[in-house]
């Protein structure tokens, strides 16, 4: 059902990492969240990277970071935190040296994740994390890709 709530509260929520659409009709909710709404240019920046990433492969933050031209590795950990987002796959996102690291949920739930999509984790890492990271020129190639499609 849809509820009585303003706008400013909707775009508050987002931008804590709270997904609104118990408040919002199906559509509505659809729209923002494909659109990226309410949230920095940063994040969306991110986020549109990060929804590159297929299901069965990671990336790292630093590539993260050079696909959309910055070094802030910690910023980029930090808009996927609040990701709010069920399109947006942060759990695909690891560590420089595979290790899973952080995520809002838990990392036991980020490591049920990855394995639930073919990854193989033992204490705490990707196993044949090179054969499963997508490198940064890979997701500039797939970012590249999207935008002409």
């Amino acid at each position: 059902t849809v509820a009585n709530i303003s706008a400013s509260r909707i775009r508050t929520l987002i931008r804590k990492g709270i997904a609104p659409k118990v408040f919002l009709d199906a559509n509505v909710w659809h729209y923002i969240e494909q659109n990226f709404l309410y949230i920095s240019d940063f994040a969306s920046a991110v986020y549109s990277v990060t929804k590159l990433v297929p299901n069965g492969k990671v990336t790292t933050y630093r590539a993260i970071g050079n696909a959309i031209g910055t070094h802030a590795y910690r910023a980029i950990g930090n808009a996927l935190n609040k990701n709010c987002f069920s399109t947006v796959p942060c759990h695909r996102v690891v560590r420089a040296n595979g290790q899973i690291g952080g995520f809002n949920q838990g990392e036991q739930k980020k490591a049920r994740l990855l394995k639930k999509e073919g990854l193989c984790i033992k204490r705490g890492r990707v196993v044949s994390f090179s054969q499963k990271r997508l490198s940064a020129k890979k997701l500039i190639s797939l970012k590249k890709h999207a935008i002409k499609s």
